[in-house]
């Protein structure tokens, strides 16, 4: 009960998505890896902020357009950009698992 109260319609991120996935806010372009716990799921970003997922995602509490990425290899977050997400998505080096 307290994921669905805290992440309403984000819940499914929570529920499906796994540590270590990427997810982007593709309004903003911030970008982080997904670290989950048995009640939060925080994203790491670039600048070594860690954010719950809702602050990523929501922008002056509207819900931006997002997706979650997942790769069979480990990626490191300094190794990324913006840019370099896109590339590894037309590549085929990560799948989509969410997005809205």
């Amino acid at each position: 009960m307290e994921i669905d109260d805290h992440y309403g319609d984000l819940q499914e991120v929570y529920f499906d998505s796994k540590s270590g996935d990427i997810i982007v806010n593709k309004q903003t372009q911030k970008f982080g890896i997904i670290t989950k716990n048995w009640k939060r799921a925080d994203v790491i970003t670039k600048e070594n902020d860690t954010l719950d997922l809702y602050a990523l995602i929501y922008t002056n509490q509207v819900e931006n357009k997002y997706e979650v990425f997942r790769s069979e290899n480990e990626l490191k977050i300094k190794e990324l950009t913006f840019d370099r997400i896109v590339k590894l998505k037309e590549e085929k080096l990560i799948e989509t698992v969410i997005k809205n």
